[in-house]
């Protein structure tokens, strides 16, 4: 994953540090690659400050109308129950990391007909990948099939992914809206993951 490499040598120049921290999967990529990042040395670790860059909007639900454009030093730092106070609207999330996992943006939210924290997004994997998609969410979501819908969207070319993320390991209500995000994206790059053996 060639982005992987360029996200971490763009970081360690902006950061003007030799050490960067990686998150496990990140660094399982790498050394399956043998790609890694030129000057940086690499520690595995759950970085918490991977996404304060990030471009954070809260928007209604119904109208899809924007409600503010958040501080991402802020949000990321509240509980992700705020998304269960504040049912009626949605998250939407942009980070120049998610490339690394073929997403666009990240939309989360608390679905009030299931009583579910649900993520969002369109991946960009090939069509020909439907079972093993597939059979990544039910494995990794304890087989619930009711807690995933993959769809692909032949006009843009991707999949159109909705899953319930408060179905993987780790999740509880107290855990903040950037962990929340964490745990998606190293979700999402164990399913690279799987999808390269």
């Amino acid at each position: 994953m060639e982005k992987l490499k360029e996200r971490l040598e763009e970081e360690g120049k902006r950061k003007g540090t030799q050490t960067i921290l990686v998150f496990p999967e990140e660094l399982q990529i790498l050394n399956e690659s043998n790609n890694f990042p030129r000057d940086i040395v690499l520690e595995e670790d759950l970085p918490s400050d991977r996404f304060l860059d990030s471009y954070m909007e809260r928007v209604d639900k119904e109208t899809e109308n924007l409600i503010e454009v958040e501080n991402p030093n802020k949000l990321l730092h509240e509980p992700v129950a705020i998304l269960k106070k504040k049912k009626n609207e949605f998250l939407y999330i942009e980070s120049k990391w998610f490339d690394v996992v073929k997403i666009d943006g990240l939309s989360m939210e608390y679905d009030i007909v299931f009583s579910r924290y649900f993520a969002l997004f369109g991946l960009r994997v090939p069509k020909k990948a439907k079972d093993r998609l597939k059979s990544f969410f039910s494995e990794s979501l304890h087989g619930d099939e009711t807690s995933y819908r993959l769809m692909f969207n032949d006009q843009d070319g991707v999949w159109d992914v909705n899953f319930s993320f408060e179905r993987l390991d780790g999740f509880h209500d107290e855990i903040t809206v950037g962990e929340a995000i964490g745990m998606i994206y190293r979700f999402l790059l164990q399913l690279h993951l799987s999808l390269k053996k």
